[in-house]
């Protein structure tokens, strides 16, 4: 028959077990060594995972010239609607370049199999179409006449009809000088001074 004492003994062991494994609100002693956070040390998943950051890196990258042709085409299809009853026009193209903490410069170019009639005029109104549609608002922009016709150099009239008598271009090309801008570029402190917000972000201001 086991005594009273047996019985008090187990009980204690007991309970010094539990102190044991359930160490609630203890910390360590200044001798013990403290948690550290895991480390990765194998090579293997080192380098898989710098291929996964280098790969997502590179996914976006190649994902931004997509962007750059997609808003290129928007844009080079509203000019071609705006345009589709100008003679002799036969070819339009955009072309956006984007540099880091400045305006994206789009650029489009009107190629002519013969002259325009009033090139300045249509420089002003392809000017706007960019302004107001060139994205992302602002933008800079260029816009280049080109006449291909073997007579270009000479800015030659069609039968009945006078070129634009402030039109200046030579050889064939007209750009944004003709309308008074110092070089083939209007930034958009200029294109605002001349329409106003672009129709794309009527809030902007320079």
């Amino acid at each position: 028959m086991t005594s009273s004492y047996d019985k008090r003994e187990a009980l204690r062991g007991v309970f010094r077990s539990m102190r044991e494994r359930l160490p609630v609100n203890k910390f360590p002693g200044k001798g013990r060594v403290s948690k550290q956070m895991p480390r990765i040390d194998n090579p293997v998943i080192i380098g898989g995972l710098g291929a996964i950051a280098a790969g997502g890196a590179i996914a976006v990258r190649q994902l931004r010239p997509f962007e750059k042709d997609r808003r290129d085409e928007r844009l080079q299809n509203v000019l071609t609607a705006k345009l589709v009853s100008v003679p002799d026009l036969v070819e339009i193209t955009v072309d956006t370049h984007e540099a880091f903490g400045k305006p994206a410069l789009v650029t489009a170019t009107l190629t002519f199999t013969q002259a325009p009639s009033y090139p300045a005029d249509l420089l002003d109104r392809v000017l706007k179409v960019v302004w107001d549609h060139g994205q992302p608002a602002p933008v800079g922009a260029s816009v280049v006449i080109i006449d291909q016709s073997e007579s270009g150099a000479e800015h030659p009239s069609r039968e009945g009809e006078v070129l634009d008598e402030h039109a200046t271009g030579s050889g064939g090309r007209w750009t944004l000088t003709e309308l008074g801008y110092a070089d083939e570029v209007a930034r958009p402190h200029d294109l605002y001074d001349r329409y106003g917000a672009p129709a794309s972000d009527p809030t902007w201001k320079p």
